[in-house]
């Protein structure tokens, strides 16, 4: 590796090290708030809301993430350019990127909030919504803390460039919470689908107060300059605007939409049989993306500052990783679903043994190409990405559309499957491109494994574990003791962090002795 030159702020290796491990546990640890939302809270929305309602507040969620694409993707654009700029020692750089792309989303935001602002009085019709249910006035403070969120991603950018993570990762649990608990007295107060609005706008609103404190005291100490607004950046931002238009939107219509086309086919109750039943699911692929988010900076870091060889090094390592860490998952959502979701909703929100392991499938494969395509745009592919997600997701809405008519709602997830393993291979080949690669192949161990567990996981999976949340854990912690061994038996990276887990842990007591 050359020199670091002695005018650039550029971190060494363990800097980037640091940044995505920060990342990583921060990511993880605001799962699990989304596990209490997501899981421990749905009994109490269901009783509160009732089963109608809350499918028709998840379906308006589909359409609030269709305005999402107004971002026009600025925060993962200015990420990916600022952490390029600073692997190079470009400060100038990094402070263009960072001033311009917050008056560019500042604009953006403002259009969508306006947009949500005129969508309101439709979108209960849409969704089916009962007619005293204020679904419309709920959906623009949702649209408002959309606005908001998108704001507090382009803040954060300056902080994730420059590896400074541990206060952004911090920062997004603390708002988490406090949106949690303001959704929570809220309801139970009497506010119904009120609640759940502002328990958005706390979080978003928290968490951009936080984010551009945190981006003042980075621009001060660390960088050393402010802020700046340059027409060049503008101009590039818009010459990117028609990729990173096709992104957006591909990601719209392949994660954004399978709400409102149950809706639509089936009405609102299936919407909530369907999302509950792939809810462990979702909550899998989220933990699964806090991979990517967590080495993005990072990756792009190494590949803006010109190491290819080691930049396709850390990419084996990832892959290795997702299908160790996404293989077991899946595997135990599959075999303990049913059980799961008939302790936790009752045997009436569950739609089948072969939905729960086309989701589990959907789930792997997807989270896979998300997470090739998320590493070639850090990469600097920014355009190449646009025309592949679009166009998978377009595929996938139409091969949707087809096997939900032909099919039901098996055929739902079993789309993202077909298109999803195209996408991830046309952005393979574009990562061996860019990394100067002649090839980049799928690790063939830990695929092999999660193959493994999948099919015991389909095996398990009709069968019920357990008739009691005791029982349920008993079982659930004996299939992830399996699991982790067999992840263990096949995976020396993991033997070897363990060992040092082993020793580490040894040697405290010692001390502490």
């Amino acid at each position: 590796m050359p020199p670091l030159p002695a005018e650039g702020p550029r971190p060494p290796p363990a800097g980037r090290r640091r940044g995505a491990v920060a990342l990583l546990v921060g990511g993880w640890a605001s799962l699990l708030l989304l596990v209490v939302q997501g899981l421990v809270l749905v009994p109490l929305y269901l009783r509160h809301l009732g089963t109608g309602t809350y499918g028709a507040w998840t379906a308006s969620g589909d359409v609030l993430g269709w305005l999402s694409v107004l971002q026009m993707g600025v925060a993962g654009v200015g990420t990916q350019r600022m952490a390029a700029a600073h692997g190079r020692g470009d400060d100038d750089g990094v402070a263009a990127w960072y001033g311009t792309g917050l008056l560019v989303q500042a604009a953006l935001a403002a259009v969508l909030f306006a947009a949500a602002l005129l969508l309101s009085p439709f979108v209960p019709r849409w969704v089916g919504a009962g007619p005293n249910v204020p679904l419309a006035g709920a959906f623009a403070v949702a649209g408002a803390a959309t606005a908001l969120g998108l704001m507090g991603d382009v803040a954060a950018t300056l902080a994730l460039a420059l590896q400074r993570t541990v206060f952004l990762s911090v920062a997004g649990v603390a708002a988490g919470v406090a949106g949690i608990a303001a959704t929570v007295v809220l309801l139970l107060d009497g506010w119904g689908v009120w609640a759940l609005a502002l328990g958005m706008l706390a979080r978003t609103g928290l968490q951009l107060l936080a984010t551009a404190a945190h981006a003042v005291w980075v621009l001060r100490h660390t960088l050393r300059m402010p802020a700046r607004v340059r027409p060049a950046v503008a101009r590039e931002l818009r010459g990117l605007s028609g990729a990173v238009l096709l992104t957006l939107v591909g990601n719209a219509a392949a994660g954004r939409s399978d709400a409102v086309l149950v809706a639509l086919f089936f009405g609102p109750r299936a919407v909530a049989a369907y999302v509950l039943t792939r809810r462990a699911a979702d909550l899998i692929s989220m933990f699964l993306a806090r991979l990517g988010g967590a080495v993005y900076p990072g990756f792009a870091h190494l590949a803006g500052s010109g190491e290819h060889a080691r930049a396709a090094a850390v990419l084996g390592q990832v892959a290795r990783a997702y299908f160790w860490m996404a293989g077991p998952a899946v595997a135990l959502y599959v075999a303990l679903n049913r059980s799961f979701v008939t302790l936790w909703v009752g045997p009436g929100q569950f739609v089948g043994v072969g939905i729960t392991l086309l989701a589990g499938l959907n789930v792997l494969v997807v989270g896979w190409a998300a997470l090739v395509l998320y590493l070639n745009g850090a990469a600097g592919n920014i355009e190449g990405n646009g025309r592949v997600i679009f166009a998978e997701a377009a595929a996938r809405i139409g091969v949707a559309l087809l096997l939900l008519r032909w099919w039901g709602l098996p055929g739902l997830p079993l789309a993202g499957v077909v298109t999803a393993s195209v996408s991830s291979w046309v952005a393979l080949r574009g990562l061996a491109v860019r990394l100067h690669q002649s090839s980049i192949a799928l690790p063939r161990g830990p695929v092999a494994l999660a193959a493994a567990l999948l099919a015991l996981g389909a095996a398990a999976g009709r069968v019920r574990w357990g008739h009691s949340w005791a029982q349920f854990t008993a079982w659930g912690l004996a299939f992830a003791l399996f699991a982790a061994l067999a992840v263990l038996a096949s995976a020396p990276e993991a033997r070897r962090a363990a060992a040092g887990v082993w020793a580490a842990t040894t040697r405290r007591r010692a001390v502490a002795a």
